[in-house]
């Protein structure tokens, strides 16, 4: 497979995802990361899924006034359940995704978000994408961790951001471009979340955050 060229990937994603809004950049109110999730594909559903296992280290993190729920290990914390599908460009490059985001406490509360956006490959899958309408459920306005707590009073209403995904060494078709499955891929998520719609900045923003944290 030939590889994406990241800059040129990043304009591609900015055309599929403009309705996101303008490119002033927003602070987010929550962000949110995992590392050592379990990724699998089916190639027979088209089903994308990423789960926590018992080497995920985790964190939700409220900005501002700063506190952090932090998770370790297997707990049924992160859930990333999304449908792959054909888009612009060639398969061997750049697919579609669209699914749900579910974050989830030690007592239950949760963070629900349809998300969407696109896989590009460049020796492994990446993904761009918006969260949109994330709903927060909570009875205790906390968000606890196996170790630590964010704190969510004030965060009323839906809210729209932002999540970066990658499986490394990982594509969803062959070198024909027919769909071909994987299991158990190494794979990370972070994100962020912002009180207006998010914009093609954060996107990129995330982008390079990804990178980053990929070559360390």
């Amino acid at each position: 497979m030939r590889p994406v060229n990241s800059f040129v990937a990043i304009l591609a994603i900015g055309v599929v995802l403009v309705s996101a809004g303008s490119a002033s950049a927003v602070d987010p109110v929550l962000t949110f990361g995992f590392t050592d999730l379990i990724g699998d594909f089916d190639a027979g559903s088209l089903l994308f899924t990423a789960v926590d296992g018992v080497e995920t280290d985790g964190d939700v993190t409220r900005v501002a006034p700063p506190s952090t729920a932090l998770f370790d290990g297997l707990g049924g914390f992160f859930s990333l359940e999304m449908t792959i599908s054909l888009g612009i460009g060639d398969p061997t490059e750049m697919v579609m995704g669209d699914g749900i985001l579910t974050l989830t406490d030690v007592d239950g509360d949760t963070m629900v978000s349809p998300v969407s956006g696109v896989w590009v490959y460049n020796g492994s899958a990446n993904f761009v994408g918006t969260v949109a309408d994330l709903v927060i459920t909570t009875d205790d306005d906390e968000f606890n961790g196996t170790s630590g707590v964010a704190y969510l009073d004030g965060l009323d209403g839906m809210f729209d951001g932002n999540i970066m995904t990658l499986a490394f060494g990982n594509w969803f078709t062959d070198g024909l471009g027919e769909f071909e499955g994987f299991a158990d891929a190494s794979t990370l998520a972070q994100g962020a979340v912002v009180p207006e719609p998010a914009t093609l900045c954060l996107l990129a923003l995330g982008a390079l955050a990804i990178a980053s944290r990929r070559r360390r």
